[in-house]
């Protein structure tokens, strides 16, 4: 009886372990993103404003490059929750 007691023990143990390693590797990957978006966005926004393209930051955020990338962004974010 001891012996199953321990094995279940350990079992959980094993459970828990991959929960918590999941759940920290979800939230790296998240800010990971997060923070590739930022940079991705910021790159774009200063070569735009190079060429001229967009005078303002609100058009900035309603041009096409941006729209795309804001998109693609959120399904990666989707993918990861």
């Amino acid at each position: 009886m001891k012996k199953y007691s321990r094995l279940r023990m350990l079992s959980y143990a094993v459970i828990l372990y991959l929960i918590l390693a999941f759940t920290w590797w979800s939230v790296l990957l998240f800010i990971k993103n997060r923070d590739a978006f930022r940079a991705k966005a910021e790159l774009l926004q200063l070569v735009t404003a190079a060429e001229g393209r967009y005078p303002t930051e609100e058009a900035f955020l309603q041009s096409p490059p941006y729209l795309a990338l804001q998109d693609k962004y959120y399904r990666q974010e989707w993918m990861i929750l």
